[in-house]
């Protein structure tokens, strides 16, 4: 349920069910409701996430949602997300999608550091076992 209160001349919305938070999302403004009937959210993403900021916007790029309009600010890192009202369904579903992506991203990077760890200890072995030999 999406509530309004009058701060000065902007309108802040307040979503209990929209909590952006659960993405990994700080706001850098309030969120405002705009003239034309539209939602306003500037944000960035949280430490955990910042170092996947290009992969950020490559993912919503390629999951373009037809409620929303996701512009990016590329020298400060952050975002300005702008939707329909009663689309709140459709943007919670957009980011979803997008950070199960980056959610993804981070597991085969660990995993993958894993791996890259193994091999390097078993390299140092074979290496030490044919110092010994010769």
């Amino acid at each position: 349920m999406i509530q309004e209160r009058q701060q000065g001349s902007n309108k802040i919305i307040e979503n209990k069910e929209f909590q952006l938070a659960q993405f990994g999302i700080r706001l850098t403004s309030p969120i405002k409701r705009k003239d034309d009937g539209l939602i306003e959210i500037s944000f960035e993403l949280t430490e955990e996430w910042n170092n996947l900021y290009g992969l950020f916007r490559g993912i919503s790029e390629l999951n373009r949602s037809h409620v929303a309009h996701l512009k990016n600010n590329h020298k400060e890192k952050s975002f300005t997300l702008r939707y329909k009202a009663d689309a709140i369904n459709e943007i919670e579903a957009f980011m979803d999608t997008i950070f199960f992506a980056l959610k993804r991203e981070l597991q085969f990077k660990k995993v993958l550091g894993k791996l890259i760890s193994i091999k390097h200890q078993k390299d140092q072995e074979t290496q030490l076992l044919f110092n010994n030999l010769a």
